[in-house]
């Protein structure tokens, strides 16, 4: 198999396929090249990492955090920090044993794993986990994968991080003028001019693992910013889709790129993807021995969800 790991698939059409990308990406590094092209451009940058993002369906050309769904709910950006309080509020007690979910960010990405609506998108340190969500979806429709390779914020651990209170601080913001913006971070000791490009800008965020969900799932999150902060200061908006002919943006550093996974070969990929590697729904959703509220967060969640969903037409 050697001679074909050579170069990256664009298309996986049959289980060899699968399996030729994932021994390309287990060896591919993308970051020396991107390393020297960005030196050129003068940008300086800390972690860089490759990762992935799997959709069952190619057929959208941009992909959106769940809390900008306009077409399915109902929620504004201006919504968010109700919302999330709400969930808290009446969802606290599966948020109270967690000694490492110590920050309001590590809860927002806990609520967004069990059915929540945030502004996190999810990404994947795994191929294989990332072509399991191209896959178990519309058999009858082509998924993909989207692959970047960029930077990233590696927020884990206990350590606090201004980055990290910073994007918190914005989550919790719940007013509409440029009045208010200013007041709220001042009182929490920042200076919206400060700090104004770094909310208006995307970020992939690596957190806390709140469950062996996300443990299993490599999971990490692209943290969707206020694109349009300058414009409407103060003002909450749906931020800019990302999508595979730019990524985040043309003003980040990186690489992006699309793969598409044949619908007619999903079956087949997902057999692989078992019998191989052990990857299957058991192993994406695993159960948590030593969480038995699991089910009931995710049916809480659920409930509170419903009033926010848009009637579907014609049913």
């Amino acid at each position: 198999m050697e001679d074909k790991i050579s170069e990256e698939i664009t298309e996986i059409k049959k289980a060899e396929d699968a399996e030729i990308a994932y021994e390309f990406y287990k060896k591919a590094d993308f970051t020396d090249h991107i390393s020297e092209e960005m030196k050129k451009q003068g940008y300086t940058f800390g972690c860089w990492e490759t990762f992935f993002r799997g959709e069952a369906t190619a057929l959208y050309p941009n992909s959106i955090a769940g809390l900008f769904r306009s077409d399915k709910i109902t929620l504004l950006a201006k919504d968010e920090y109700k919302y999330l309080t709400e969930i808290l509020t009446k969802c606290s007690k599966y948020f109270e044993t967690d000694e490492e979910m110590n920050t309001f960010l590590d809860k927002v990405a806990k609520i967004q794993h069990y059915g929540g609506y945030t502004r996190l998108l999810d990404f994947s340190h795994s191929f294989l986990v990332s072509l399991y969500f191209a896959c178990d979806k519309h058999s009858d429709k082509d998924g993909c994968i989207y692959r970047y390779t960029t930077d990233f914020l590696n927020m884990a651990g206990r350590a606090p991080l201004e980055e990290k209170k910073i994007l918190e601080l914005y989550m919790q913001y719940s007013g509409e003028s440029e009045e208010d913006l200013e007041s709220f971070f001042s009182r929490n000791g920042f200076q919206v001019s400060a700090i104004e490009d770094f909310i208006s800008r995307n970020h992939f965020i690596e957190l806390n693992y709140s469950s062996s969900r996300m443990e299993n799932q490599k999971g990490l999150f692209l943290y969707m910013g206020e694109n349009s902060f300058k414009e409407h200061k103060g003002l909450k908006e749906k931020p800019i889709p990302i999508n595979s002919t730019n990524g985040r943006g043309k003003e980040y550093p990186g690489l992006v790129r699309k793969i598409i996974v044949q619908a007619d070969a999903k079956e087949e990929i997902l057999s692989y993807l078992k019998t191989e590697h052990s990857i299957d729904k058991d192993f994406i959703y695993t159960t948590e021995p030593k969480l038995q509220w699991k089910d009931e967060l995710e049916n809480a969640i659920e409930d509170i969800n419903k009033p926010y969903l848009k009637k579907r037409q014609g049913l």
